[in-house]
């Protein structure tokens, strides 16, 4: 396994969305590179990949680890021109490409436990994290980081992680393309968004309900911003994305974002 290529993730683009592919052997965060790297007039998509990251990070600022040279460790820049209230779509279409991606190339039941971890066999095959600048209550800026354990052997994940996390390689005992994977996660991607422009997101939310390992389980989500922990039955996701949680009691309580734990052993309905 060598390492990636610009030319090789280009080859296997299907369209004109992404204009330009970088590279890098070293990096510090994928996602701040991608922040930080001179916009042009083109529009379309920029492309950041790294054999390594030194600071990759994940939501709520906890580190991503990942040995070199065997991962997926990308971020995508876009000016998507979407009212801030809307960002979260961000997450759940890049979730969406992601799985739908590795669904294709490993053959793995990769499910989403909302709102932003890729799943497999209960474990955490990868990650997203979007990262959004506004003006004027408009999206103008859009990086969307995505972590994915595709080569990964069980040996190389540290101690804290072992028991949960998983890659495509553990689970199916075969090497992936890395390039392969990366080019048909951005179609996926640029399909999506593409189609919520001419469709709206109805169809989005239907597709992560259909791919959600959360819906039909006892979950606790902590709240984003507070210390507040809601528990209860994921029973919906609704038009705008966020979770719907029924307590004991009978209410039920809208959640934008947090971070989720499912119920061991639960059941998805």
């Amino acid at each position: 396994m060598g390492p990636v290529s610009p030319e090789a993730i280009v080859s296997g683009l299907e369209s004109g969305f992404w204009g330009e592919v970088i590279c890098y052997q070293t990096s510090g965060s994928t996602n701040d590179i991608a922040l930080l790297h001179p916009f042009n007039d083109s529009g379309k998509g920029l492309v950041i990949v790294a054999e390594a990251q030194e600071k990759g990070r994940g939501r709520f600022g906890r580190r991503w680890a990942s040995p070199a040279g065997v991962n997926i460790c990308m971020s995508m820049r876009i000016s998507p021109e979407i009212i801030e209230g809307h960002a979260s779509f961000l997450t759940i279409m890049a979730a969406l490409a992601s799985a739908s991606a590795l669904r294709e190339e490993t053959g793995l039941d990769v499910l989403i436990k909302w709102p932003n971890d890729l799943m497999v066999s209960g474990k955490k095959l990868g990650g997203i994290l979007a990262e959004v600048k506004s003006e004027r209550g408009l999206v103008r800026k859009a990086v969307v980081g995505i972590g994915i354990n595709l080569n990964t052997p069980a040996c190389d994940f540290p101690g804290e992680i072992a028991d949960t996390a998983t890659s495509a390689y553990i689970e199916t005992g075969c090497f992936f393309s890395r390039a392969g994977v990366i080019s048909r996660v951005l179609n996926e991607f640029g399909s999506r968004l593409s189609s919520v422009g001419q469709s709206g997101s109805g169809p989005l939310i239907e597709e992560i309900k259909s791919l959600s390992s959360s819906l039909g389980r006892q979950v606790s989500v902590t709240v984003s911003g507070s210390n507040t922990t809601i528990s209860g039955l994921a029973e919906d996701i609704d038009d705008q994305g966020m979770l719907l949680v029924r307590l004991a009691s009978g209410e039920l309580k809208r959640v934008s974002c947090g971070d989720l734990a499912e119920q061991e052993g639960g059941n998805r309905c």
